[in-house]
């Protein structure tokens, strides 16, 4: 029963929290794009059905959106300081193309069926 007990809670608790504890933002993130920095976007469950938008600087991570629906990040760009990423939310009934730009959020539209957006570039 112990044994159980401690695949069953404790380990998915643990999992839980480190994940928790490692998303903390980053305010660096986009005041300070310097030549040379690696960005990477993925994504990070909180539920088996529900997911986080993720970006990581040289390694350290924010999550882009808070987890209340699937999210998913296909793209990132760099230009002159800014950051972009190109990707989806799931809102119950399809998907919804969005993007951010230095971490806010903006849908794209998408008229009646679900899209992803999975590339993004910027001229500026």
């Amino acid at each position: 029963m112990n044994k159980v007990i401690l695949n069953y809670l404790i380990i998915p608790l643990l999992v839980v929290l480190a994940v928790f504890t490692s998303c903390k933002k980053n305010d660096d993130t986009y005041n300070n794009v310097n030549k040379g920095d690696i960005f990477v976007v993925g994504i990070g469950w909180v539920e088996d059905d529900i997911t986080v938008a993720k970006l990581w600087k040289n390694g350290v991570v924010q999550n882009l959106l808070d987890g209340t629906n699937r999210y998913s990040t296909n793209a990132v760009y760099v230009s002159e300081g800014n950051v972009y990423v190109a990707g989806s939310e799931s809102n119950g009934e399809r998907e919804v193309p969005i993007f951010w730009k230095n971490g806010v959020t903006q849908s794209l539209p998408n008229g009646i069926h679900s899209a992803r957006a999975t590339s993004i570039f910027v001229v500026e």
